[in-house]
């Protein structure tokens, strides 16, 4: 699919009751304050579609003024709690989803598409998908659960990394 289709699906999703869209001073506000630009999809979506509250169990965390995660307000605060450098996050890889019990979806705005990843209790590992390709899975997914990020089993690939090894 390509980004217009995703964008067709999302707005075309049976059920759903997602909030307005960002303001386009919203977005660039957000994007001033991380430091980086986000991913061209993850962006369009926030301002043609809905200022979070959508992809799985409907929680994708918006920008300030947007869709409140129950642990975290928006993209901006969990960045500044667990990325930009300061926390156990790499640099511009931002939490974009709270599964619950210590399970996250991420976003790695260092990627041009986003590339995502997923965290086990502390565990960051890559899931070998971009922000794209992760909606469209979302999209044609029976169940939200099947897109839960879970850890590698053993033997571990060498693109997991564990919180250790992030502070070189």
């Amino acid at each position: 699919m390509v980004d217009e289709e995703v964008l067709a699906a999302l707005l075309a999703r049976p059920g759903k009751e997602w909030g307005a869209p960002a303001t386009p001073e919203a977005v660039a506000a957000a994007e001033e304050a991380l430091g980086f630009a986000l991913p061209p999809l993850l962006r369009r979506i926030y301002l043609e579609v809905a200022n979070g509250g959508f992809g799985p169990h409907a929680a994708v965390m918006g920008v300030p003024g947007g869709y409140v995660d129950a642990e975290w307000i928006d993209i901006v605060e969990a960045y500044k709690f667990f990325g930009s450098g300061a926390g156990p996050l790499p640099e511009r890889m931002m939490l974009l989803l709270d599964w619950g019990c210590t399970f996250w979806s991420l976003v790695d705005c260092r990627h041009p598409d986003g590339m995502m990843w997923g965290n086990e209790e502390g565990e960051l590992f890559c899931l070998n998908l971009t922000f794209p390709q992760w909606l469209v899975n979302y999209l044609t997914a029976d169940d939200d659960d099947e897109l839960m990020p879970m850890a590698p089993r053993e033997p571990r690939p060498r693109e997991v990394l564990r919180r250790e090894d992030l502070r070189g």
